[in-house]
């Protein structure tokens, strides 16, 4: 991906950590890359909020339903909540990764 690839000359050009607020990312295969190569990056996106507004629940894996009966203001706080727990997982995850390698 030519956003990674740009983000790891940027990362590896600068002498101190750097830290990137990406936008936009929002499919759990975009994310997952994303927090594997960078877990201290800040994602934003406007997914979660759209599908709210759109009378959709978002479920794990970040995988979207309708849920007509569900007031927008409910759908808007859990998709919010479920992107945000997708994307801590992730970086849990990476960051354990990265705690195992130094350690080998």
């Amino acid at each position: 991906d030519r956003l990674l690839g740009g983000m790891k000359v940027l990362r590896d050009a600068v002498p101190r950590p750097v830290r990137f607020l990406v936008t936009g990312c929002a499919t759990p295969d975009k994310l997952e890359h994303l927090f594997a190569e960078f877990p201290s990056a800040t994602v934003a996106s406007t997914k979660p909020v759209m599908k709210a507004l759109m009378g959709h629940a978002t479920g794990p894996g970040l995988r979207h339903s309708a849920a007509w009966s569900t007031k927008r203001e409910l759908l808007l706080e859990q998709n919010i909540a479920r992107y945000v727990a997708f994307c801590q997982a992730l970086r849990r995850a990476a960051n354990q990764e990265t705690l195992s390698r130094s350690v080998a």
